[in-house]
């Protein structure tokens, strides 16, 4: 048998609604992780110190703030992208030392 880290041996209970998920049960921020298919190290973030989980916390990040990680978000950025060979072509000059 070999060493679990403190990501398998803590358990939480869970409450809320999510089909993969029992309310009242208790699982590993591990066994989360691979329930939810979200990151484990994320997971570890967001429940580090709790002794339940809610359906918030395993909310994907594209759903719990659609405007900085979805596509939405994505979409209306207020910048150049460099799109065009003019504009390349200008950022190489703007780098240069003068």
């Amino acid at each position: 048998m070999g060493l679990k880290t403190m990501r398998q041996i803590n358990e939480l209970i869970f409450t809320g609604n999510h089909p993969r998920l029992i309310t009242g049960a208790s699982y590993s921020v591990y066994a989360i992780a691979i329930i939810t298919g979200i990151s484990n190290a994320t997971l570890y973030r967001r429940l580090k110190g709790r002794d339940e989980v809610t359906a918030w916390d395993i909310t994907p990040a594209h759903e719990r703030n659609p405007e900085r990680y979805g596509n939405k978000g994505r979409d209306s950025v207020g910048y150049s992208r460099l799109e065009t060979a003019t504009e390349r072509l200008s950022a190489e000059w703007l780098r240069l030392a003068l």
